[in-house]
């Protein structure tokens, strides 16, 4: 049976007389179609299209009012936007498409029906008309549809909705530029959808060319996210990313959503070196870059030019570790005594760990009596041939003392790489060649201004004796 529906049309009588139940005359009412397709911006566009084309099951769609009246425009898992007609009374159109709740399918938030008023509309009146006609004014809108009666300016014959709009010729269903109860019950997540059964989203096909969604790349690292297109009936061109092992680079490598030392768990030694430390030291990433994370003790990076792969090469001297370093005079490192008779000469290695670094030594050379055979007390420091002095970047300063101010700088010797005092075994009476010549040694090791430093250690030999017959010139020695 027919239903019939008062409509107010412009201040005139409200009051209506039932029409014929086959609706014919319905049609000629262009107000009646017009008050079945309003209903906020879906219902309105809803008639235009009729439930055909863009605006019909899997049409391309922003928002609901791109979509026919009864469909919603939502989101598919993929993230393309499709047409999806309410199932809610009404079964879906094949069997290509299964009917799901869309609360737990999801929809964009924008452009939901019901919203309010839409100045774009035909009409702003008769939502809950419009509703009222798609469910049971269906027979009278087909009748008028048939009849060819449907002269409304949104289109009475284009399809169920305005056809049964026209049939009702007027109804009660909301006041003007209202939006109606139908919008109203149309907002938010509600209702029922249908949606496509065997894909993630709507077919490709030549109506939905240019649409995009989500598509993916994975392998044994990870699966990462890209965009492909509907071109010729295919989905084409995806460019997601290949995962790949997280490294140190500000990227998230492998698509998990963190990036570098975010990921759980990682450490800095597995996004620079595969899990192996550099010497000494351990990796950290800062800002897309791998840097040491410290040294060892006792350990540092030298020269600053190093790479971090070679980690914290440099070994630091033991004394330049302790509280009272010997970069200083005062501090210089003991090395005992030696005598010009019978002693071993001693060798002394070190490493300047930095540019400003410098090794101070102190040693007791000792003159013993040799009577009446002559003195062969000689003082002898230089740096030991081959492997001393490498790249040449090392010198030394010197100074001879009584003993009683170790640092007194008169007579300092400097920029040495060798050294040699004798005892003057002439007959001259001023200098008798047994006299006493012990002496207290200070030795500071230094860098020779604009040497390319390394870590490579010098290696300075000391020793005593052997001076007779063999001590250098007067303008050779030290004295």
């Amino acid at each position: 049976m027919a239903a019939w529906i008062a409509v107010s049309c412009g201040g005139g009588d409200e009051s209506a007389t039932p029409p014929p139940s086959n609706g014919g005359t319905g049609g000629d009412s262009g107000s009646g179609g017009s008050a079945g397709t309003a209903g906020g911006s879906t219902g309105g566009t809803g008639a235009k299209d009729g439930g055909a084309g863009n605006g019909a099951q899997c049409g391309v769609c922003t928002l609901d009012k791109d979509c026919a009246t009864g469909f919603k425009c939502i989101p598919a898992p993929l993230g393309d936007l499709f047409c999806a007609k309410d199932c809610a009374s009404e079964s879906c159109p094949s069997g290509d498409y299964e009917c799901v709740d869309l609360a737990e399918y999801g929809r964009p938030d924008a452009g939901t029906a019901g919203s309010g008023p839409d100045a774009s509309n035909d009409t702003g009146s008769g939502g809950a008309a419009g509703e009222a006609s798609t469910e049971g004014g269906s027979e009278a809108g087909q009748d008028a549809a048939s009849d060819g009666s449907s002269d409304s300016s949104l289109g009475g014959a284009a399809g169920a909705a305005g056809a049964a709009g026209a049939g009702g010729a007027g109804g009660t269903g909301g006041a003007p530029s209202t939006g109606g109860s139908a919008g109203a019950a149309g907002a938010g997540p509600q209702g029922k959808v249908c949606v496509p059964t065997k894909s993630a989203s709507c077919p490709c096909i030549a109506s939905r060319t240019g649409v995009k969604r989500n598509c993916f790349n994975e392998n044994s690292f990870g699966k990462c996210t890209g965009k492909e297109t509907c071109q010729s009936n295919a989905w084409q061109g995806c460019d997601a990313p290949a995962a790949s092992k997280e490294i140190c680079d500000n990227k998230d490598n492998n698509c998990n959503g963190f990036t570098d030392m975010d990921e759980p768990g990682i450490t800095g030694n597995q996004l620079c070196s595969s899990g192996q430390a550099p010497p000494h030291s351990g990796f950290t990433c800062a800002a897309g870059e791998c840097q040491l994370a410290g040294c060892e003790p006792g350990w540092t990076k030298y020269p600053p030019s190093t790479p971090a792969s070679e980690g914290c090469n440099c070994a630091i001297d033991p004394p330049d570790i302790t509280a009272t370093k010997n970069d200083e005079c005062a501090n210089a490192t003991d090395k005992g005594s030696l005598s010009d008779v019978g002693s071993t000469p001693v060798t002394i290695q070190g490493t300047l760990a930095t540019d400003s670094d410098v090794d101070w030594y102190g040693i007791v050379m000792k003159d013993q009596n040799e009577v009446p055979i002559p003195n062969s007390y000689r003082v002898h420091v230089e740096f030991v041939a081959a492997d001393g002095n490498p790249g040449d970047q090392y010198r030394f300063d010197i100074v001879r003392t009584d003993g009683k101010t170790p640092c007194d700088t008169a007579g300092l010797k400097t920029e040495l790489t060798s050294y040699d005092w004798c005892a003057d075994v002439t007959t001259d009476p001023t200098k008798p060649g047994n006299a006493d010549s012990t002496a207290t040694y200070r030795i500071r090791v230094f860098r020779k201004a604009g040497a390319a430093g390394d870590c490579k250690p010098y290696k300075l030999k000391l020793s005593n004796g052997g001076g007779t017959g063999s001590c250098p010139a007067d303008d050779g020695c030290g004295q």
